[in-house]
């Protein structure tokens, strides 16, 4: 019985891969890299770190209350159009908030609802998650991770 378990979780494991292995780059990306990359070199250079950057923005939208989603528009706003840019912004802030989170005495509040919505361990690993699996969409290429940006003020 715990065998076939296993066999099972193992099967549907697989099909998710795969799954995520066929997944191709989101239009939006494709759109962002054409528009600030000048031929195709450049456009496949950006388009794994494009992609995951407009998932992670999605599932930000789709997982936060409405409190937070002014992070993501001041990101936006700072970042001008640079979708890469605003996605960095949006995660290192949400970094920047649980660390401050962990730092607090316990009780403390800081009168801030954008801080008080980011700042939610549960949703960001499912954030984390978001961001992972978007990943998955480009499994031989590596992605840099690290964007020009203009941080949260």
């Amino acid at each position: 019985m715990r065998s076939t378990a296993v066999a099972i979780l193992i099967v549907l494991a697989n099909v998710g891969l795969a799954q995520a292995a066929d997944e191709k780059a989101d239009p939006r990306a494709v759109d962002y890299c054409k528009a600030t990359t000048g031929t195709f070199v450049g456009v496949a250079e950006c388009l794994p770190d494009a992609h995951v950057a407009v998932k992670t923005l999605d599932a930000f939208e789709k997982l936060y209350p409405a409190a937070a989603q002014t992070l993501r528009e001041k990101c936006a706003e700072r970042n001008k159009g640079n979708t890469v840019g605003t996605s960095v912004c949006v995660t290192e802030a949400i970094r920047a908030a649980l660390d401050l989170k962990k730092a607090l005495p316990t009780g403390s509040k800081l009168d801030d609802p954008v801080f008080e919505a980011v700042s939610d361990t549960a949703l960001s690993e499912k954030l984390d998650q978001a961001r992972e699996a978007a990943k998955a969409a480009f499994p031989n290429q590596r992605m840099w991770g690290g964007s020009s940006y203009m941080p949260y003020r």
